[in-house]
């Protein structure tokens, strides 16, 4: 077996349960990191618009007039439900729109793309319909505003999660090499070299980070596409965007490796106070 590989076997082995609580404590604090980081590329409203429903690329706003009687909505409700060529329906009241919509709106998710102009068309004809947009294109990169309260915010955020999961990695490295001294002792009196040793040590802690990197991902992901569903907050329309989705998730997972691999680093220099 090769012996880096052995010593990591070992060093995880030798985990207890206060070690184990501080590991688990590392990986929580660096997915807090990487997800405060990640706000960056999903929080902000979009600009220029102030409802509280934003739709996805696939959607169609159908605004209603505000003389529309609640039996008149019901009905085009089911009959928008009965169409084909229509997958969901979402009623939006006035208060959700821009103040400029006096009535409420439906939020109209069309079954086929390639019939979404000849849907809006048809929806444009609908007695009580003032208005159609379609399809509203997700927010880019310049379309998201982030306030600057909300800027500093996740700064210090991003510094405090980040310091914390230094701090608590260092001490769960000095937990773990205190049980784990008597065979590092062992492994230098055979001759292994330190280098050997410190390795898996910083390995263990890459380990923490990718993991963290990846669940962050996987949650980023799930958001993603419940967002693109409908259920989003106006906060959040980033999460409408695939290429900041993609971004905040490749780089929060570069991150996260760089934050575990940095956690290993500091780890395997602790190796210095287990000396003879």
């Amino acid at each position: 077996m090769n012996p880096g590989l052995f010593i990591f076997r070992e060093l995880v082995s030798a985990m207890r349960v206060k070690s184990g609580a501080l590991f688990l404590s590392m990986i929580v604090l660096i997915f807090l990191f990487l997800g405060v980081f990640s706000c960056f590329f999903i929080l902000g409203t979009p600009e220029n618009t102030g409802s509280v429903h934003t739709a996805s690329s696939e959607e169609i706003t159908v605004y209603l007039s505000p003389q529309i009687t609640t039996a008149a909505i019901q009905q085009l409700y089911q009959s928008l439900l009965e169409r084909n060529d229509v997958a969901s329906v979402i009623y939006a009241f006035a208060e959700e729109l821009p103040t400029d919509h006096l009535g409420g709106a439906f939020l109209v998710r069309a079954a086929d793309q390639n019939k979404l102009a000849s849907l809006t068309a048809e929806l444009k004809r609908t007695p009580g319909v003032t208005d159609v947009v379609a399809p509203a294109r997700a927010a880019s990169f310049s379309g998201i505003k982030l306030s600057s309260p909300e800027r500093i915010g996740l700064l210090i955020g991003l510094l405090v999660s980040g310091l914390s999961s230094l701090f608590v990695a260092r001490a769960a490295f000095m937990e773990l090499l205190r049980g784990f001294s008597s065979e590092i002792k062992l492994l230098r009196l055979s001759g292994t070299p330190e280098r050997a040793i410190q390795i898996p040590v910083a390995f263990l802690g890459l380990a923490t980070g990718l993991l963290a990197g990846i669940i962050l991902f996987i949650v980023i992901y799930v958001l993603h596409v419940s967002a693109s569903s409908g259920a989003l907050l106006t906060a959040a329309a980033g999460l409408l965007d695939r290429s900041r989705v993609l971004a905040a998730g490749l780089l929060s997972l570069f991150l996260g490796v760089l934050m575990g691999a940095l956690s290993g680093v500091l780890g395997a220099s602790l190796l210095s106070k287990f000396q003879d």
